[in-house]
């Protein structure tokens, strides 16, 4: 039976080569630390040329697109395209996020520029035929200060003036516009072209003092505006469209698509020219698209995904710090199978090897034809290329030369592979065949495999005596070698394969979601010494799963980065690494494999050295699937909340019934609630608290119930008009928040005193809200919803105002808790998962808790964070609580027979509350169990007054075994083995044990050896504020 779970292995991002140049400009700057950074992809890259390593930024789920860099050279600003685009403002140092801005775009943010003080932040959106939009953004803030229509054609640019805040300039197809902030409007006025130069569109611009502003135009000029006024031209400044300018101290650098780099001084005299075509590693056709200037050093990239530096000094040798593929897709990968070598070929027509520990490029070979893919033979000293036009080539390695080019099929060569003992080469084609080459015989056909449909991938046996194939209808075929006759599947089961590259097959069926089609997947490749698959999707995930995976929907590991499909994945010939390829992308990643000696997440030293920086292991998708949930957990997680009818649809509904009944006249009398008996317990938790003034505070049905115990009396909240789901109190304990059920669901803060409402908060979820929390210093509510996505949104509640909105989980989400030290950072725990979120801007990041090899991945049913800001602690369904440092699980301990189903966090230690009925006092760190209560069902009476469990007795010193005439002595916990647990009072009372008595008063009662169990989960706990009192409810409704 294999093991369902995904595998403890891991992935981390240790280098891309590639470079974002093509549809994009000014993307490429130096940060305060002289490194370099740029996107590629999904990824800001920050590069670091003296130490040649790289940090990467996976805050985007899509293709970046543009760029800016603050003021301080630390922060950048990222735009992204997609259907919700948004901008991330993240720091070049930590590598963590900022700020995000949403809502303001559709389509992608084509432009970003920070204002001189890096207090604004202007973008512009993309899309060909609709208006662009320029908006001001405050990035402290994260809201808008202002938004406009942008222009009826493309933006191309858009610049702040550097002298006056509230000015800027955007220019693009035949237009320049200058624009002026005043309040949260912004007006433009239209550049004046007049007789000094004709209509031109206009690619670039840079503001300078005294209203002075210089654009690049398409036809090479430079163009001079004063005001809103065109003055002059400087005519060909470059021999092509200027793409990129550039102002720093030192003056201005422009790069045009002549492929030349201009500098010139403050008044923009020209200084120096330097062409890059003419360089050594310069070719006829480069096309500069971005271009920045620091002191002595320039960079430049290019069209092509190339970056290059420019010493101002020595301006006749640039130095090429990047380059990789472009133009069309990227397909063909191929690993070498003696050497850390990797070999890709793409629409580009260019072959390359990369040398995987060095990260750079060993050798480049241009072909006459786009290449797809591509293969070594088992020496590693022929290379065969599979082409575009239905033609296959083969190379010398050491050389690069041809051995030989054969074209026998007119459609794309889709997969080609050398056998084990290189006899043969197999060539599989868009026309649905396979045809076999013997090598020997220079590449002589000597055999053909038919199948229905395209071919996709191929797999040779150990033996070479027989090929598996997959074809685009989903076919898997075998064939045995080398006249192609098909075998019979049942003939095949036996055979060992060199090689496991196929999408299809019984192997590897985990890596379908359960009733998907087999399409998404377009590369897998199996590691079996480390029985584990990597595969590359549609959805620019590279996942892990193990192998083999037998069933629909396995478990796995997921990789972000590539924006785009990825095409191929490979691994190394020493298993150190996965290399994947992105189709649009260009990109090639290299990912360093971490094997299970990876503990609880942290690196062994000697692989931690140089990978730390990357944060893709927070991509991780859930890591485990664990046991049958607990029956109440399922249940609840089961409940559907959505309704026909909700009572928001009575008015409608009323007036449909006007004319056809007659409404009778209201009787006179009236009715008013005095008592309700009941309590909401079996599908909601951390819904019971005691106020200011030590009143209990709760819900149930459309009622929130505020009980004087000494009074016996309740006071209601009626402003719901459904179900209530959820309820928090205010660390001043004076206000409330509930919510509900609904197909648009609100929620109420409310005060407790006077029982009137305060906010009113709706809009953001639908379904229902399952859990509410206010921030420590009370001025932000975190509410969870039970919508698809269950998602997390922080309100401004004075305001009503939605701060930020973020998808939660697939799976419900039981709890959050906010960090009682940062306002901003959040923990949130449900199925089979936990999450720390970070509140940044507009936007909610999370990173997963990584388990490692101290627990399995348990759903979750409670939290509360610790003493310190990095320390949270979890209660499971297995009984345990999980102990957290930062993201990482460092201890379990074993506190509850079942679900710990409440957690409570006192001055001193905490409490947990589970299904095996007991309650437990624990110090503030779990490492000793201070005090139980073991609560039990007992007959109601009609003298009930109340389920409170209460500890009003003096305080007695430890060892003092005797309080109201009973003996007590240590109790022993659980089964044999299990650790013994004295009892002990934090609270200020004696060491004593509380049971609920027939009448449901609150009475003590000695314990023996063992704990009574309950009929009873209890979910909730709260301490009454001066620690005296202990409110426990169950889940049957009892309190």
């Amino acid at each position: 039976m294999t093991d369902k779970t995904a595998p403890r292995c891991q992935l981390r991002l240790e280098w891309i080569y590639g470079y974002r140049g093509h549809q994009c400009r000014n993307n490429l700057f130096y940060t305060a630390g002289k490194e370099l950074v740029y996107f590629v992809a999904g990824v800001g890259v920050v590069f670091n040329t003296r130490e040649h390593t790289q940090k990467f930024y996976l805050g985007h789920n899509d293709d970046i697109i543009s760029l800016a860099i603050h003021p301080d050279k630390i922060q950048v600003a990222t735009g992204q395209v997609g259907k919700d685009p948004y901008i991330c403002v993240w720091d070049t140092y930590a590598m963590v996020t900022v700020s995000i801005l949403r809502d303001v775009h559709t389509h992608g943010v084509a432009c970003l520029a920070f204002d001189s003080d890096g207090q604004r932040l202007a973008s512009k959106g993309y899309w060909h035929c609709s208006p662009s939009s320029a908006t001001g953004i405050p990035t402290s803030l994260a809201a808008d200060v202002s938004c406009a229509r942008g222009h009826s054609d493309r933006i191309f640019d858009v610049c702040w003036d550097p002298l006056q805040s509230n000015r800027l300039i955007s220019c693009g197809v035949k237009h320049i516009k200058f624009w002026t902030l005043c309040g949260n409007a912004l007006t433009p006025k239209r550049g004046i072209f007049g007789k000094t130069g004709d209509l031109q569109t206009i690619l670039c611009v840079s503001a300078a003092k005294e209203e002075l502003t210089y654009s690049g135009a398409l036809n090479g000029d430079v163009y001079v505006w004063k005001g809103v006024t065109l003055i002059r031209t400087i005519q060909a400044a470059h021999g092509a469209g200027i793409f990129s300018m550039h102002s720093c101290e030192e003056g201005f650098a422009t790069g045009g698509r002549d492929g030349c780099i201009r500098l010139w001084d403050v008044d923009f005299k020209p200084i120096t020219k330097i062409d890059l075509r003419e360089a050594e590693q310069g070719y006829k056709g480069l096309s500069i698209r971005s271009v920045c200037w620091k002191a002595d050093r320039i960079l430049a990239g290019t069209q092509d995904s190339e970056i290059f530096e420019v010493m101002v000094r020595d301006r006749d040798k640039p130095v090429l710090l990047m380059q990789a593929h472009s133009e069309g897709e990227l397909w063909a990968l191929a690993l070498h199978p003696k050497q850390p070598v990797a070999v890709t070929g793409s629409d580009d027509r260019s072959v390359r090897l990369w040398s995987l520990p060095d990260h750079s490029l060993l050798a480049r070979c241009n072909m006459e034809e786009s290449v797809r893919s591509v293969c070594f033979n088992n020496d590693g000293s022929q290379l065969a290329l599979g082409m575009k036009d239905g033609s296959f080539t083969v190379l010398r390695v050491r050389d690069m030369t041809e051995v030989v080019h054969v074209k026998d099929r007119k459609e794309v060569i889709h997969e080609l592979k050398f056998s084990p003992d290189s006899s043969f080469l197999a060539v599989g084609s868009n026309d649905g065949l396979v045809d076999v080459y013997a090598v020997s015989q220079r590449y002589k056909k000597v055999g053909e495999c038919r199948s229905s449909s395209f071919i996709t991938h191929l797999d040779w046996s150990v033996d070479s005596r027989f090929l598996q194939t997959n074809d685009g209808s989903g076919e898997r075929l075998f064939f045995r070698m080398p006249a192609g006759k098909l075998v019979p599947k049942e003939e095949a089961k036996g055979i060992h394969w060199m090689t496991w590259t196929g999408v299809i097959g019984s192997e590897v069926n985990g890596i379908w979601p359960k009733y998907s089609s087999a399409t998404n997947v377009n590369s897998v490749d199996a590691n079996y010494s480390s029985a584990v698959l990597v595969t590359g999707d549609d959805l620019g995930l590279i996942k892990l799963f193990r192998f083999p995976c037998l069933k629909k929907g396995a478990k796995f590991k997921k990789y972000i980065g590539h924006s785009a499909h990825v095409t191929n994945v490979r691994w190394s010939n020493d298993l150190q690494w996965v290399i994947s390829t992105g189709g649009a992308d260009h990109a090639v990643f290299q990912w360093r494999f971490l094997p299970e000696g990876v503990m609880n997440g942290v690196l062994e030293p000697l692989l931690q050295e140089g990978y730390a920086d990357s944060n893709s292991g927070e991509s991780d998708s859930d890591v485990s699937d664990v046991p049958e949930l607990d029956s109440d957990i399922e249940q609840e997680a089961q409940t559907n909340y959505e309704r026909q009818v909700y009572k928001e649809d009575l008015p409608q509904l009323r007036k449909k019934l006007i004319g056809s009944l007659k409404r009778q006249k209201a009787p006179e009398e009236g009715l008013r609630l005095q008592f309700v008996h009941g309590y909401r317990g079996f599908d909601c938790r951390n819904n019971l608290h005691y106020s200011q003034t030590g009143e209990v505070v709760y819900h149930v049905a459309a009622v929130g119930v505020v009980y004087n115990r000494l009074q016996h009396s309740q006071r209601f909240y009626l402003g719901h008009d459904d179900d209530i789901l959820s309820l928090a109190v205010h660390p001043l304990k004076d206000y409330v928040a509930s919510a509900q059920v609904g197909r648009d669901p609100s929620i109420h803060v409310w005060d407790i005193q006077t029982l009137t409402c305060l906010s009113l908060l709706k809009g953001q979820h639908s379904r229902g809200v399952c859990a509410l929390e206010f921030t420590a210093d009370g001025k932000t509510l975190i509410s969870v919803g039970i919508d698809e996505s269950h998602s997390i949104v922080v309100w401004d509640w004075k305001k009503g105002e939605r701060l930020a909105k973020a998808r939660g989980h697939k799976e419900k989400i039981f709890v959050v808790k906010s960090n009682p030290f940062r306002m901003d950072k959040m923990v949130t725990v449900g199925i089979k998962h936990i999450k720390f979120w970070q509140h940044s801007g507009g936007g909610l990041t999370f990173k997963r808790g990584i388990f490692g090899n101290l627990g399995r991945q348990e759903t979750m049913m409670s939290a509360c964070y610790g003493r310190a800001e990095d320390l949270v602690f979890s209660g499971a369904t297995n009984g345990d609580v999980y102990i957290w440092r930062d993201t990482t699980l460092i201890k379990t301990i074993k506190a509850h027979d079942g679900p710990v189903f409440a957690m409570c966090s006192l001055d001193k230690g905490f409490v947990t509350g589970g299904k095996d009925g007991i309650v437990e006092l624990w110090d503030d760190m779990f490492e000793r169990c201070l005090k139980t209560y073991a609560i039990k069902r007992a007959a109601l009476s009609p003298n009930s007054k109340g389920l409170l469990l209460e500890d009003t007795l003096a305080p007695i010193r430890p060892g003092n075994h005797w309080v109201m005439g009973h003996s007590w002595r240590p109790q022993e916990r659980g089964d044999p083995g299990d650790r013994q647990e004295w009892t002990h009072d934090t609270a200020g009372s004696g060491p004593h044990g509380g049971r609920d008595s027939e009448d449901l008063g609150a009475v003590l009662q000695p314990q023996d050896g063992r704990c009574p169990q309950t009929e009873e989960r209890g979910p909730v706990l709260r301490f009454l504020p001066r620690r005296k009192a202990l409110a426990w409810a169950a889940a049957g409704g009892s309190s």
